[in-house]
């Protein structure tokens, strides 16, 4: 596996480029309760239905939560952009033996509070118009081996255009507690989906309704 560094790289990187990134291909970003002042390890849980996911995690960390960002991405996408591992991007490929060895290591960057871990449970991109996010069993795996006192957050994003050139993203999140069975997860996940879907619905009928 491919293991995260964090340089002085990530500060430019997180401070300014992803920023500026985002101000010149998106019209607006919005995000919608993200957490803030959370002291222990956060363990962010994501759809994956775009290439700028990991980027408006960035931003929303940078501006609102403050922690050290990793984010677990699969092998041959990090190995065709390997300066995302100073930015705190490990590697996973599924189906191989070392899977066992990033999901260890994943684990081990829950131990410690000042961490935030951002894993697409998912595995790989999937259609925004997917109606449910399936869970694979890595993430059961990483619930049971990462110590308990972590705190899971929920975060789903969504990309529209509707009537304008560049497309607006949208940025959701909950702070969980007291979850920590794959199955409590997994569907308190799809709940909070689902209500973030009837939010975007809620977003087009207020502008074209």
């Amino acid at each position: 596996m491919i293991t995260a560094r964090h340089t002085l790289w990530m500060d430019w990187f997180g401070r300014w480029y992803v920023p500026w990134l985002l101000r010149r291909h998106f019209e607006a970003v919005h995000f919608f309760d993200a957490p803030q002042n959370v002291y222990e390890a956060l363990l962010v849980l994501s759809n994956h239905q775009s290439w700028w996911d990991p980027f408006l995690m960035i931003r929303a960390n940078q501006h609102f939560i403050h922690k050290k960002y990793f984010v677990m991405m699969l092998e041959h996408e990090l190995r065709r952009r390997p300066l995302l591992r100073h930015a705190g991007a490990f590697s996973v490929r599924p189906g191989s033996r070392t899977v066992i060895h990033s999901l260890d290591y994943a684990a081990g960057l829950l131990q410690h509070n000042s961490h935030l871990l951002h894993v697409f449970p998912q595995g790989q991109i999937v259609s925004v118009c997917a109606e449910r996010v399936l869970f694979r069993s890595g993430v059961r795996y990483l619930l049971q081996q990462a110590r308990p006192a972590f705190r899971v957050c929920f975060s789903a994003f969504f990309i529209h255009y509707f009537n304008k050139p560049r497309p607006e993203a949208f940025a959701f999140f909950a702070l969980q507690q007291g979850l920590s069975l794959f199955s409590e997860v997994n569907q308190a996940y799809e709940q909070f989906y689902q209500h973030c879907r009837q939010q975007i619905g809620n977003e087009f009928q207020k502008r074209f309704g």
